[in-house]
């Protein structure tokens, strides 16, 4: 979250959290369950050779590159962030979106029950406007 009253933001994560049968955890008490890794999202495979773009990217540093939906989503370590970034630019190709994202390092299979009150609090997290990002590893 952002914000510029934390206790405001704290208590109104608190009600949603509680309202969807959740609570709280402390800080980083979740945080070995994650990942944190870079992320470029671009649209479709510019021109040009398929396997040489993947080559130019791998040598670049991603460790994946997958298409779904007319995107390319290019994962990478944080520390080679950077380089995909500049190899990108130097490819000329503007990103969709780019930056650093929490992955969970194994996700956790749920129930529909569990999946309709996820959602639920998803939706809630999503309409507060101090709440930029979430992460889950519900399957």
């Amino acid at each position: 979250a952002i914000t510029d009253n934390k206790n405001r933001t704290l208590q109104d994560v608190k009600h949603l959290l509680s309202k969807s049968g959740g609570t709280l955890g402390n800080s980083g008490s979740v945080l070995w369950m994650f990942q944190q890794k870079g992320l470029a999202i671009i649209n479709a495979q510019p021109a040009g050779n398929r396997d040489e773009f993947e080559m130019a990217l791998i040598d670049a540093g991603a460790d994946d590159i997958s298409e779904e939906d007319g995107l390319i989503e290019i994962k990478t370590k944080v520390e080679n962030f950077k380089k995909i970034a500049d190899k990108l630019k130097e490819m000329k190709i503007e990103p969709k979106e780019s930056g650093l994202i929490w992955e969970a390092k194994e996700g956790v299979p749920i129930s529909d029950d569990v999946r309709s009150k996820l959602e639920a609090l998803f939706s809630d997290l999503g309409e507060n406007d101090d709440v930029e990002d979430y992460y889950t590893n519900a399957q």
